[in-house]
Formats: C-alpha cells, structure tokens, sequence
C-alpha cells in the first residue's frame, strides 16, 4: 500500500492509493460545500465589488478587523508542520481551526470595509453554510489518523470559537507535537499568499472609495 498525505483545511488528511496492502484511513468523498466553496467565493467576490460602497467609517474597522484575521493565519502557519504530528501548540491551543477562523476574521473585516452591512451578513451565512460541514468532516479524519491523541484534542479544544484549554488528556501532552513558532514554516505554507491576497483586496476597495 502506498500512502501520501495532503494538508487539508486546517489538518494533515491521509489518503490511499490504489495499491493492495494493510488498512488504513481511507480520503473521503468530497462533500457538496467541498465542491462548491470555491465558486461560491468567486460570485460572492462578484457581488462585492458591485454592490459595495466604501467609505472611510467603515473602511477603517474593517480593515483593523481583517489585520487581525491575517495575523491569526500567520500564528497558525507558523505553529504547523505538515505531515509531523498533531500541532497543539500557538492557536491550537485555543481553537482547533485557527486558519478557518482567520479566515472568516479576515473576510469579515473585509466584507465590513465595503461599507454595505448586508453584504457582511451575507459572508457570515455563506461562511458557515460552506464551512461548517467540512470542519466536521475534517474532524472524523483526524480521528482517523490520529486515534486516541486526536480524541484527546477534541475533548479539550473547541471547533471553532477560541478558548482556554481545558487540562489535556495524558496522552495528549505526551503524544501530540508542541512547537514554538517559526517564520520558516510560515514561508514554507505559503501564507504569503494570503497577506498579498488580502493587500490586493484593501487597494481595490480604497480605490473605489475614491
């Protein structure tokens, strides 16, 4: 059996090829959000740039607000080393999806930017709806592949919503890996991606104040 792993939201998945061999968790089935979030976002992105109306009161908070969802993402990068363990340690402690919540930080602030309220609520509801699922999903594969530490993490930190920790199973503090933060990983992630992606978004949306 030959194993390769992918970074999958938040977590590492694991996935099968189609060699015979020993059982082992098995990559599910994309759900319907899976397939669709991607689309969605681009008409969503559509919708924004044509019904938006920014002015400076809004502008301002939102883009404050959408910082911060950034800063979170790079606290989680720089705290995740794909395919080596469980990460516990940075925002992990305190949510078991910081990326998903820096991401929703992140477009809040900047859907709030666009000076049209409905249009943040209409975020909020896509958010969820498209994200919530594969949360859950995400869920039972690290229970898949993690067993008894992930059950652990899962008992002691919530979904989404940060925190504090409650005190960690055993197994938990032994087994899973605490790391301090590195730019490195930061890099190797790419999250420079996301910082340019939301830099792009904040110019596009103060050149339609003008």
């Amino acid at each position: 059996m030959v194993w390769s792993q992918r970074l999958h939201g938040d977590r590492t998945s694991f996935c099968r090829s189609p060699v015979s061999g020993p059982r082992f968790p098995i990559c599910p089935l994309m759900t319907i959000q899976q397939r669709i979030r991607v689309p969605v976002g681009f008409a969503y992105a559509a919708l924004f740039l044509y019904f938006s109306r920014p002015a400076l009161p809004w502008f301002l908070p939102g883009i404050a607000l959408g910082s911060l969802g950034l800063c979170l993402r790079i606290w989680a990068t720089g705290h995740l080393e794909k395919w080596s363990g469980l990460a516990v340690s940075g925002p992990y402690r305190y949510t078991r999806n910081p990326l998903y919540l820096g991401s929703f930080v992140m477009g809040l602030g900047i859907s709030l930017a666009g000076g049209v309220p409905w249009l943040a609520l209409l975020f909020v509801g896509l958010f969820f709806f498209l994200y919530q699922p594969v949360m859950r999903r995400e869920e039972q594969e690290l229970l898949q592949a993690y067993g008894p530490q992930a059950r652990a993490y899962l008992k002691s930190t919530p979904l989404f919503w940060p925190m504090p920790r409650r005190s960690p199973a055993p197994e938990l503090q032994i087994d899973t890996v605490n790391r301090a933060f590195l730019w490195k990983r930061v890099v190797r992630n790419r999250e420079y991606n996301a910082a340019i992606g939301f830099v792009i978004l904040a110019a596009v949306i103060f050149v339609k104040m003008q």
